[in-house]
């Protein structure tokens, strides 16, 4: 109901973060093993293009060209202390 319409301020909005965390700690308890956990969420507000070579032309994620070309969020995704736009689901040792 009072969920923001643009993708920014949807993936900032308190309502939004706490949705995905559930739904991350909910597989995380149906998936205990350590290779399936999730640790750390980064909402995206752009998706993958094929224009920039993250999907294929067989509509599959390039690992590659997301790496390369979203350097910058993986870098944030795994920075330690993990910044505040990074939602972090176990806490880390």
């Amino acid at each position: 109901p009072d969920a923001p319409s643009d993708v920014e301020a949807l993936a900032t909005h308190p309502a939004v973060r706490a949705a995905i965390r559930e739904g991350v700690e909910r597989h995380n308890r149906e998936h205990p093993g350590s290779s399936e956990r999730i640790r750390r969420v980064l909402l995206l507000t752009t998706p993958a293009s094929i224009d920039s070579g993250e999907i294929t032309d067989k509509g599959y994620v390039n690992q590659r060209g997301v790496l390369e070309r979203r350097a910058a969020l993986v870098d944030r995704l795994y920075g330690r202390p993990p910044p505040d736009d990074v939602i972090v689901i176990d806490a880390e040792h």
